[in-house]
């Protein structure tokens, strides 16, 4: 009788770590998704590729930081869900998410790219030489995890 509460228990940490891995990924993807979305958009509309790249970038990190408060006040209100089935839910959602991702770069993206190409040209040929820059906004995603260890360290 033991040994089955055991092998539960121990079943039931195996799932909640991959819950929140395939969360978090699905966060990651999300995310960048709407980052893309958002920088797709700005280009579209001939915005300043300084700008565009900067809102970006924000947007996904703003994203990711109210996305994932919302998922843990969920997860902990729901602390009695069955943890297999909360695990399926969060392989799902990946995978929708990275159906999304691909339909848009496949239709959307390319068609942006193909029909404002002048526009995309402009938006590249900026950051050629900013290297610098780059190198900066490079580390943005960084703050993904800082998020991350604050968020959840701070839950009880």
């Amino acid at each position: 009788m033991n040994d089955n509460f055991a092998e539960k228990k121990d079943s039931k940490i195996i799932h909640y770590f991959g819950i929140g891995a395939f969360f978090i990924l699905t966060l990651f993807e999300l995310c960048g998704f709407f980052g893309e979305i958002l920088k797709d958009t700005l280009i579209v509309f001939n915005q300043n590729p300084k700008t565009t790249y900067i809102l970006s970038v924000l947007t996904s990190l703003a994203t990711f930081t109210i996305m994932l408060i919302l998922l843990l006040k969920k997860i902990k209100s729901n602390s009695k869900i069955d943890s297999r089935k909360l695990l399926i839910t969060s392989i799902v959602a990946l995978i929708i998410t990275w159906v999304l991702t691909a339909c848009y770069d496949q239709f959307i993206s390319d068609y942006l790219s193909t029909e404002y190409s002048e526009n995309y040209k402009t938006y590249r040929d900026f950051w050629r030489d900013e290297y610098i820059l780059l190198g900066f906004l490079a580390l943005v995603p960084t703050f993904y995890y800082v998020v991350l260890g604050i968020l959840v360290l701070k839950r009880k």
